[in-house]
């Protein structure tokens, strides 16, 4: 039932968030006529509190709010954020007022994700963590696309306000099933506030942490290289006539099947170390093969996608369940909410960086091969990401 819970979650904020990122943008430009500089301004503000889940870990870690723990009553405060956030926003016509309503909607998004994935750390035992994760993450990047397409058809023909009440429900029903549904840790067994702060100095002391630190913040920019462009890749390499939601689509689908697939296998491999190695070669493997697509080769795309997808499913199990292995069980929300934090620098801050300043003059297959290349110093690294209390299972 927890993974059902964790997948449904997931599932329903990947749905109503990629709104932000993938829909907005088009209701900005077609019904509110703003220039792409401020939108792109806006969305930049907007985004702010994706860029501080460290402190809502850290709330939720060590402060219980009205009896009713410490990760549940986050996920409730996150629900009418998220739920008023989508309704507001047709309302709010002008910059300012667009902004904070976009601001607060995202602010509520990461306060309930945090909140949930550290619970998904406490109640997950060892055996499942890898499964847990493929679960969340695969379901998260099947429903986001799945979010775009059904805002898209919806919003021309009834309405973008109808479009937006539609992610504004989705995104709450998950918050609200898992806030009935959930159990977690008694309040009795959580660290007081200066007890939270002194555990997370005493783990900052010690190596393993910052290679960590150093290795989400590299594996997210892989992710990046291979997924932040795919809207642009698929019509500049096969023709500008190709529609880049078809293999978006198939590629998500074959996600979803991989984070499960990887989940299992990853579950399976005695080392939580040796199977960030075992497995996550393949993503480099399917991220240098996409470099070889060329125009008008239309069965070599859809089999790259398809294996780029599979690939993408199963690291993403192995390397977000190796997240859960390595996090100090005292202040899982504050130490996942860094972890996922650094992941989300590296595929949005480097990772869009590097795209835009290499795939016009150097092209894709330069940037695919760049991210194979350096996928594999990243994932040697977990070899040596030992916790000092932790034995090898």
């Amino acid at each position: 039932m927890y993974k059902g819970l964790y997948g449904l979650f997931y599932a329903t904020e990947g749905f109503a968030t990629t709104g932000i990122l993938m829909f907005l943008p088009v209701y900005m430009t077609n019904v509110l006529f703003w220039p792409e500089l401020t939108i792109g301004v806006l969305l930049a503000i907007g985004a702010i509190p994706s860029y501080f889940k460290v402190v809502y870990g850290f709330a939720s870690d060590s402060k219980a709010i009205g009896g009713l723990g410490n990760r549940r009553p986050y996920v409730l405060i996150s629900l009418p954020l998220i739920v008023g956030g989508w309704f507001i926003l047709p309302f709010a016509t002008t910059a300012i007022l667009f902004t904070a309503v976009v601001f607060i909607t995202t602010l509520g998004f990461h306060i309930g994700d945090v909140a949930v994935d550290a619970w998904a750390v406490e109640i997950t035992p060892p055996s499942d963590r890898g499964s847990m994760m493929g679960l969340g993450w695969g379901a998260q990047g099947l429903a986001s696309v799945m979010g775009v397409l059904v805002t898209l058809i919806v919003a021309p023909t009834y309405g973008y306000p109808t479009a937006f009440m539609i992610l504004g429900c989705i995104g709450g029903i998950g918050a609200l099933v898992w806030f009935i549904f959930a159990k977690e840790k008694p309040i009795s067994d959580r660290l007081s506030f200066n007890d939270t702060v002194n555990v997370l100095r005493g783990e900052l002391k010690h190596s393993y942490l910052w290679l960590a630190f150093l290795a989400f913040i590299g594996a997210g920019f892989i992710f990046g290289v291979g997924t932040n462009f795919m809207t642009l890749f698929y019509p500049a390499v096969l023709g500008s006539g190709v529609d880049a939601s078809v293999f978006i689509l198939i590629w998500s689908v074959f996600f979803f099947i991989g984070g499960i697939l990887g989940g299992f296998a990853y579950d399976r491999i005695n080392d939580y170390r040796k199977g960030v190695y075992l497995i996550a070669p393949i993503y480099a493997i399917a991220l240098f093969l996409l470099g070889f697509n060329s125009a008008g080769n239309m069965e070599l795309a859809y089999a790259t996608t398809i294996f780029f997808g599979i690939a993408c499913g199963m690291t993403t199990a192995a390397i977000m369940g190796f997240a859960m292995h390595i996090t100090p069980p005292a202040i899982a929300g504050t130490m996942f909410a860094i972890f996922t934090s650094l992941v989300n620098l590296g595929q949005n801050g480097i990772g869009n960086i590097f795209l835009g300043y290499s795939v016009a003059p150097f092209g894709y297959a330069f940037v695919f091969t760049v991210g194979a290349i350096v996928a594999i110093p990243v994932i040697i690294l977990a070899k040596f990401i030992k916790p000092p209390w932790k034995s090898d299972e």
